[in-house]
């Protein structure tokens, strides 16, 4: 008998000692008025939760959230113009509370509720030192990058800072990203705008995590396609030899076609013609070329000066017109007007009817165009090149001839 209750006990350890080692998960849900103050009005607002209950005990983290009762159900928001932004800020704190448990179990420490609390409360601390648009602001001036990718930078800051409701570390939430995003797009003229909103920000918010300022990057639950919807102006062949051809008697006119004819001829930027020099060029086969680093994308392109650049650099000593950026534009529109061509002609224009008229008139190939021109992806390449009605019917002519 003794022997039987001796071995019952045995087993009885084995069980305990079983259930110790086994894995114990939190429970996390979200929990709608909590204090049941809408119980009596339905179209009283009430706050939204998210409950983690672990080991018999629960806890209450607030989202910040307040909705009317036909706006939540099974623990989403509904109905609601924000719906996304608010579901976006929800799923982020329940990640944060799964990412403080992925931790305890790496760092092979117990998870506990009050450890969960003080975590939420050491980095809602951390992140109030200090302000958001102070770092952006001097990080916009620490970065080495070029004059016009900083005053792209300030155009964004300025934004933020306009609209204020991304001051403080604090506010880097995903759900404000989201709104962002809708702040960009109200305010953008085309959807590529609406990427550099982005792109800017997050490279900024890059920085604070790499400087320990915040621990989670809010862009890593938000992603944006970038778009290539070029919809500059390029010149067709008759409005380029018009541009060309049409007498000008105003110096500066003179000069600023100089350096239009010259970048559409070789597919520079505007800055990188203000880099260009002519001792930089080597001779082979009795052609210059011409090889550097674009300034934007620190792409390497190479170029050859075919006989309307090498014109062009004859004219003026082989040294290009040095022309502010603001007085080169306004001098194209006045040529383009003189010219009669109907089309706001900019400085980009140049590269772009490179890609369009010069490129695609001969023919050649995409990744022939896109080293030229110095693009990092192709897309953006395809994009500059406007497909004309002449080129794709003498592509399938060849293709004919030769079935």
């Amino acid at each position: 008998m003794r022997q039987k209750k001796r071995k019952c006990k045995a087993e009885l350890r084995k069980v305990l000692i079983m259930r110790k080692k086994k894995k114990c998960f939190p429970s996390v849900n979200v929990v709608f008025d909590i204090h049941k103050t809408t119980k009596a009005n339905k179209r009283k607002k009430a706050s939204i939760h998210v409950q983690v209950c672990y080991e018999r005990k629960c806890a209450y983290f607030p989202t910040g959230i307040r909705v009317y009762p036909d706006q939540y159900r099974d623990g989403r928001i509904i109905g609601s113009q924000e719906t996304i932004r608010l579901n976006a800020a929800i799923d982020e704190l329940k990640a944060r509370i799964w990412e403080y448990y992925d931790q305890c179990e790496k760092d092979d420490k117990p998870f506990t509720l009050s450890g969960l609390k003080a975590d939420f409360k050491e980095e809602e601390e951390k992140a109030k030192d200090g302000s958001f648009l102070d770092f952006f602001y001097q990080r916009i001036y620490e970065k080495g990058i070029s004059e016009g990718t900083r005053k792209a930078y300030l155009s964004v800051y300025n934004q933020l800072e306009k609209w204020g409701q991304i001051r403080t570390f604090a506010d880097l939430t995903t759900a404000n990203i989201y709104e962002w995003d809708r702040v960009a797009r109200e305010h953008a003229k085309r959807d590529k705008f609406v990427y550099s909103y982005h792109k800017f920000l997050k490279s900024i918010i890059n920085d604070a995590v790499k400087q320990d300022k915040i621990t989670k990057n809010p862009y890593n639950n938000f992603k944006i396609a970038r778009s290539f919807d070029i919809k500059h102006d390029y010149l067709a062949e008759d409005e380029l030899q018009r541009f060309i051809d049409v007498e000008l008697e105003d110096d500066s006119l003179i000069r600023a076609r100089d350096l239009f004819i010259f970048c559409t001829y070789t597919g520079l930027s505007f800055v990188d013609a203000k880099k260009f020099d002519f001792a930089d060029c080597t001779k082979t086969n009795g052609k210059y070329r011409y090889t550097s680093i674009r300034q934007k994308s620190g792409e390497r392109f190479m170029i050859t000066l075919l006989k309307p650049a090498m014109a062009v650099l004859k004219r003026n000593d082989y040294k290009l017109p040095n022309i502010d950026a603001h007085i080169y534009n306004r001098s194209l529109k006045t040529i383009a007007q003189l010219a009669k061509v109907r089309k706001t002609i900019t400085s980009h224009c140049a590269r772009v009817t490179f890609a369009s008229t010069i490129a695609g008139k001969h023919d050649i190939p995409l990744e022939i165009t896109a080293y030229i021109m110095g693009h990092a992806n192709i897309r953006q390449t395809r994009a500059y090149m406007k497909l004309q009605q002449p080129r794709l019917d003498r592509i399938l002519d060849a293709l004919d001839d030769k079935l």
